[in-house]
């Protein structure tokens, strides 16, 4: 699982998606996986803000912000974020993953020939 996690900075893989292909491939059932992979995601998440906020510059660049509006903003996207990941959870215990994968599969080709002669 955590091979899964770390190949998935390649541009295009989902994250979530190998990680929890990799708890079922590891004889997880479907909701543990989902739940382990979110649960992976929670260091990476805070890394990757921590990671955002040093790139901005300098303090008084960081100061001048709007922090309100950021606090605000991050507050409603971590409950929005948890409720997603409430229903997915409660949507793949009584459902197979069969139609995530058969849309990951459709949009991901129309993407390699939307975008595939470019470059």
């Amino acid at each position: 699982i955590g091979l899964a996690q770390g190949l998935a900075v390649a541009p295009g893989l989902s994250r979530s998606g190998a990680t929890i292909a990799a708890g079922l491939a590891a004889g997880l059932d479907r909701v543990t996986a989902a739940r382990y992979s979110f649960l992976l995601s929670i260091p990476i998440i805070i890394l990757a803000a921590l990671h955002h906020l040093l790139d901005i510059g300098s303090i008084s660049e960081i100061i001048s912000y709007n922090w309100t509006a950021i606090i605000a903003g991050t507050l409603l996207s971590a409950l929005v974020g948890y409720y997603c990941i409430k229903y997915f959870i409660i949507y793949i215990s009584k459902n197979k993953l069969n139609i995530f994968a058969f849309y990951c599969l459709i949009v991901g080709l129309s993407m390699f020939l939307f975008f595939g002669n470019i470059g």
